[in-house]
């Protein structure tokens, strides 16, 4: 599923959102190491939402795109 797609950039919010939403280091990176990132750095998010961050990744199970929060 979702091969061959060709999807637009995520949205990103305002200026003061981008540190805490988008995390570009993450691109090239294991599933399962990005998971751990992402909740280490924000273990309970206001509203949270267990749905809210999308990642996409490769057959290999690594990221191919920023996951972005919301």
């Amino acid at each position: 599923m979702g091969r061959g797609l060709s999807l637009p950039p995520p949205a990103v919010g305002g200026a003061d959102e981008v540190n805490t939403s988008s995390r570009p280091e993450l691109v090239g990176s294991h599933l399962t190491d990005t998971v751990a990132v992402i909740e280490s750095q924000r273990p309970d998010p206001r509203d949270f939402d267990p749905h809210r961050v999308c990642l996409f990744v490769g057959d290999n199970l690594t990221v191919v795109r920023m996951p972005v929060v919301g």
